[in-house]
């Protein structure tokens, strides 16, 4: 269903090539469940390379939180 409707298609679009402003990101937070558009950033210089010492650091750190999340998710089961 979600595959049909035109707002949810843009907002794909928006996660995965970015926002033009964030006014739309807002938009598609609210009405979709979407994950967050920055580890499409991170993939992306962690294959051109990062712009900056912090940029690789963030990344590191956010991915760092998911893989604990992963954990902590199959620990309860």
């Amino acid at each position: 269903m979600l595959e049909t409707d035109s707002g949810y298609r843009t907002c794909v679009a928006g996660m995965i090539s970015g926002f033009g402003n964030g006014l739309t990101e807002t938009w598609c937070q609210t009405r979709y469940p979407l994950p967050s558009p920055f580890h499409f950033k991170c993939l992306e210089q962690l294959s051109s390379g990062f712009a900056s010492e912090l940029d690789r650091v963030a990344c590191s750190n956010y991915f760092r939180t998911i893989a604990m999340r992963i954990e902590a998710d199959a620990s309860r089961r």
